[in-house]
């Protein structure tokens, strides 16, 4: 009864890989907490398998705003938030989706822009952000500055459930970021913190055996061999050293890509791990 909008994962027609994979879904932890915390930092409300409460909707007048172009959907969510309405999401897929890219340029555009409008407003209850602040909402290893930041003025002002905002942040991020180190292998991501004498992986607890040299870090886990990473231009992040990097602006993001096979010219983004081939075809285009 007291929900007032929910969802659902949806099970992608032309990726069914991507069904075996939802723990990577939920890397924002919008299962088990609450939403008005989770949505300023990304939209991973999926439209297709929404249903809301008419009657909520209906009292508050909100509506899909032509203001918000490409992105309608955040916003209406946003709307829902801001009135008070709980919503919550189920991880068991229940929509089958075909996604597609072929809307014009200007679509994605537009929609990357409303979403950090979006976001810019949803964190604003708070403090005015700048924009590189706004773009930290979309990396899990520099939006923790931001959680905290937001965190400390909550607790004084309680804009939203206190409880709920120090649930999200001790699920995504360490007590001290200022010790911890942000990872990126070719098949996960995780923060690195000191725990007695040792450094283990802040999402499971496991061992890491971890040296550090200058900007270069040697870690190796339970019967892995040893990689080094090289720390990125952000402050706490280090990328798998050795592998060529590019940047790359598509229609809806913009992203560095490292190549993981450099002969088979495989190539992963940089923020989420999202992996693919890349060829060079007539006129430049990739």
């Amino acid at each position: 009864p007291d929900v007032m909008a929910v969802s659902a994962a949806t099970y992608d027609i032309e990726n069914p890989f991507d069904a075996s994979m939802f723990e990577g879904w939920d890397d924002y932890h919008i299962i088990d907490n609450d939403f008005a915390v989770s949505l300023m930092f990304k939209n991973t409300f999926p439209n297709p398998a929404a249903m809301f409460r008419s009657d909520f909707v209906k009292k508050h007048k909100i509506t899909y705003n032509s203001e918000y172009e490409s992105a309608e959907d955040y916003d209406f969510w946003k709307q829902i938030v801001l009135k008070g309405g709980k919503i919550v999401t189920i991880l068991e897929p229940l929509t089958f989706i075909r996604r597609h890219s072929t809307n014009k340029p200007e679509y994605y555009e537009k929609m990357a822009a409303t979403s950090k409008k979006i976001h810019g407003e949803l964190i604003g209850r708070f403090f005015e952000p700048s924009e590189k602040e706004v773009l930290d909402s979309y990396d899990l290893g520099q939006h923790c500055f931001l959680v905290d930041k937001i965190a400390k003025i909550n607790k004084e002002k309680q804009i939203i459930d206190h409880e709920s905002l120090l649930h999200y942040q001790k699920k995504n991020c360490p007590n001290d970021m200022n010790k911890a180190y942000y990872v990126k292998y070719l098949t996960w991501s995780d923060f690195i913190v000191p725990k007695d004498d040792d450094y283990v992986l802040f999402s499971t607890g496991e061992k890491v055996s971890l040296e550090k040299d200058g900007e270069i870090l040697l870690i190796q886990l339970k019967d892995q061999p040893k990689h080094r990473f090289k720390k990125h231009s952000d402050e706490n992040v280090y990328l798998l050293y050795g592998y060529k990097t590019l940047s790359l602006k598509h229609r809806g993001w913009e992203d560095d890509l490292y190549a993981v096979d450099e002969k088979e010219k495989r190539y992963c983004r940089f923020s989420n791990q999202d992996c693919g081939i890349i060829t060079k075809k007539p006129k430049g285009i990739i």
